[in-house]
This record gives structure tokens, sequence and C-alpha cells, in this order.
């Protein structure tokens, strides 16, 4: 060695090699850590949303279904109203009850779809609550469309009686 070097000198071969090795690792571990991180930050917010979906469905499909339920009720109490066709039930009357009841079934069409963006909307339900009425009361439209369809169940039997 020469006097007055150390062994981190600028003319040491070994040093050099040493510092350039151990910087290119450095590197290729950043590099590798860096493109894990964001490869483990994309999986985990795909995870969650995934989570957050499904506890939203898990929370939303019940809910889902029994409205659905309600309304399918309605509607296919007047379908059913709407293709009964029968030799016997042909007068003018029951013509005007059954352009009523066409009428009627429009409306309801037009509520479930109303309803169903409505429900869009709606944040969760306060989990306190027991029962469906209690979480989402029923509307005036569907008061008033059950009313109207259960006074046209009564019309209906008069008339399936009569004949």
């Amino acid at each position: 060695e020469m006097p007055g070097s150390t062994d981190n000198s600028v003319w040491d071969e070994e040093g050099d090699e040493h510092t350039y090795e151990s910087d290119m690792r450095q590197r290729e571990w950043m590099q590798m850590r860096q493109r894990y991180e964001a490869e483990g930050l994309r999986e985990g917010i795909e995870q969650g949303k995934e989570a957050a979906l499904q506890q939203g469905f898990d929370g939303g499909f019940p809910d889902g279904t029994e409205l659905g339920m309600r309304w399918g009720n309605l509607a296919g109490k007047v379908y059913a109203m709407l293709n009964f066709r029968s030799g016997n039930v042909d007068t003018p009357e029951f013509n005007e009850f059954h352009s009523r009841l066409e009428e009627l079934h429009d409306d309801i069409q037009r509520s479930m779809k109303d309803a169903e963006k409505g429900l869009s909307r709606l944040a969760a339900p306060s989990s306190e609550t027991h029962t469906i009425d209690d979480k989402y009361p029923p509307s005036s439209a569907m008061i008033s469309l059950t009313e109207r369809v259960q006074a046209a169940e009564q019309q209906f039997y008069e008339f399936i009686r009569q004949k």
C-alpha cells in the first residue's frame, strides 16, 4: 500500500467494486420493494372493495327481496286479473273494468321503478330496527296502489260470481 492511502481510497478497486455491487443491490431492492408495495396496495384495495360490496349485498339483499315481493305481489294480482279470459265475462262493465286494470298495472310498474331508484339512494337502515316496515315504511304510493288493487280484487270477484 502506498503511504497515506486508506482502505476506502479512490484508487482501491476492491472498494469500488464492493460499493458498486452494494449500490446495485440497494437499487434492485428498492425497485422490487416499490413494485411489491404497489401490487400489495392494489390487491388490498381490490379486496377491500370486494369485502365492502359483499357486506352491502348481504345487508341489502333481504330487504330488497322483501320490498320486491311487496311490489311483485301487487303487480302479480293485477296481471292475473288482466289475463283472466272467460266467455262468460264479456260485458261492457267488465271491459271498462279491464281498462282500469291496465291503468293500474301501468301505475304499479311506474311506482316500482320509482321505488327502485329511491332505494338505490337510501343509506343503510339502522340495524336497531327489526321489521321491513320499520326500516322502510310503505310509501304513500304503495299504500294507494294496495288499496286500489284490493278494490279491484273485490270488483273482479263480483264479476266472477255473477257469471
